[in-house]
């Protein structure tokens, strides 16, 4: 586990956007306390109503982040899997941070066989959540999708499953279909394919995974025009500045940051600069909030 390594950036740039938020918070109430109170209030009274304002705007903004991610998960319990993806969707856009909401939607997405934006999402969990139980889980599954159509059936035969939605992606009057990555998952199939070559090269798991994600980033860039869609706003120009930043590798290692594999270790406790460098990037990006 890197937690000197990784933690400390997650932790910083969590701490500047919080600590960003409550300035904001600050001023707002002081300009309130100017235009309105000024006159007519002690700066006791001043402090005692700054004191109420803060905890009841923070209580209120704490429970309004939280009751997408919350509506999602009851429905996810009672197997109303469309509308808690639709819930979980407004979550992250409220809440780009809330790892759970991340967490969520990939799974979700897992559930109805929608493959990239699951991919997308588990990833987005990873980089903000590295290093717990639920970060090992959900790079098991995450590998586990990414390898989903492809299947080792003897010693030098596979089985490609083709789904059908990846032949099409228009509907019957021709218009192209809202979140259609059909090209991506056939793209991805097929790479997915070489790694049961017979004479296959030595690569490591990160390695592999690290030329998955940078065949599906160009993938998505170079479709992102011709397509629409929640995931296509929302989660895939994230992706597509992470991999013209040249962050896949760093992230690639962060996602694996508890797979126990010794050059993951290696490569995090050398590339301390990277990592901040990544995290400095991820913290600043302009996510969409649009709360759809």
């Amino acid at each position: 586990m890197q937690n000197s390594t990784i933690g400390k950036y997650i932790s910083r740039h969590a701490l500047v956007l919080v600590l960003g938020s409550l300035h904001r918070l600050c001023s707002y109430y002081l300009d309130l306390y100017a235009s309105l109170f000024f006159t007519r209030f002690s700066l006791v009274t001043f402090f005692l109503f700054f004191l109420w304002c803060f905890n009841l705007s923070s209580s209120t903004i704490k429970a309004f982040k939280t009751a997408n991610f919350n509506k999602a998960i009851t429905l996810s319990n009672i197997e109303r899997y469309e509308e808690a993806i639709i819930c979980s969707q407004k979550s992250v856009s409220f809440n780009p941070q809330h790892a759970s909401s991340h967490n969520s939607l990939g799974r979700l997405l897992c559930v109805s066989e929608n493959r990239i934006p699951a991919i997308l999402a588990l990833s987005r969990f990873l980089i903000l959540e590295p290093q717990t139980n639920r970060a090992k889980d959900n790079l098991e599954l995450l590998q586990y999708v990414m390898k989903a159509n492809v299947e080792k059936t003897g010693k030098n035969t596979i089985n490609v499953n083709i789904n059908p939605n990846m032949l099409s992606d228009t509907t019957e009057d021709g218009k192209i279909k809202e979140n259609n990555f059909a090209a991506t998952d056939l793209l991805l199939t097929m790479e997915t394919a070489l790694d049961y070559d017979k004479k296959p090269k030595k690569k490591t798991e990160v390695k592999k995974f690290i030329e998955k994600i940078e065949l599906v980033c160009s993938s998505l860039k170079e479709s992102k025009n011709e397509n629409y869609g929640f995931y296509w706003d929302y989660y895939v120009p994230y992706f597509i500045e992470m991999q013209d930043g040249k962050f896949i590798k760093t992230f690639a290692h962060i996602a694996f940051a508890t797979s126990g594999y010794p050059d993951v270790d290696k490569w995090l406790k050398k590339h301390e600069k990277d990592i901040n460098n990544f995290y400095e990037w991820s913290s600043n990006f302009n996510w969409q909030q649009n709360g759809k």
